[in-house]
C-alpha cells in the first residue's frame, strides 16, 4: 500500500495552512501601518495582501481538505476595489491608509477559521 497519496494531501494542506497564515500576516501588517506611513510601506502591505491571497487561493484548490473561500473572495475584492480606487479619490497618504484599514477588516473576519485545522497555528480564529 502507497502512502504517496497521503503525503501528498498532508503536504497540500500543510501548504494551505501556511498559506492561511501568511494571510493572516498580510493582514496584520496592514492593519499595523501607522497613520502617516511612507508611500514604499504602504505599497509593500497591500502587495503582501495580494500575494498572500493568491498563495492562499491557490493553496485551497490543491488541498484534500474542503476549504469554501467564497466569503473571503468577495472581501478581497472588495478590498482590492477600494484600493484600486483610492488614487483616484485624491486623498492624503493618511487618509488612503485609513480607508485601506477599514476595507482590510473582512477580509480579517473571513479568513478567520476558514482552514480550522491547522494545528498548532492561527487559523483556528484565536
Amino acid at each position: 500500500m502507497s502512502t504517496t497519496g497521503t503525503s501528498t494531501s498532508a503536504s497540500a494542506d500543510a501548504q494551505l495552512c501556511a498559506a492561511s497564515n501568511q494571510l493572516q500576516s498580510a493582514v496584520q501588517g496592514m492593519k499595523n501601518l501607522s497613520s502617516n506611513p511612507s508611500l514604499s510601506g504602504f505599497a509593500v502591505a497591500t502587495g503582501n495582501v495580494a500575494t498572500a491571497w493568491s498563495s492562499l487561493e491557490s493553496a485551497a484548490k490543491n488541498a484534500k481538505t474542503s476549504v469554501n473561500t467564497t466569503q473571503l473572495k468577495n472581501a478581497v475584492n472588495t478590498f482590492e476595489s477600494t484600493m484600486t480606487s483610492l488614487p483616484s479619490k485624491g486623498l492624503s497618504l493618511s487618509a488612503d491608509v485609513t480607508q485601506a484599514k477599514a476595507a482590510i477588516v473582512p477580509v480579517e473576519n473571513a479568513a478567520k477559521n476558514l482552514v480550522p485545522n491547522c494545528s498548532g497555528t492561527s487559523t483556528t480564529g484565536s
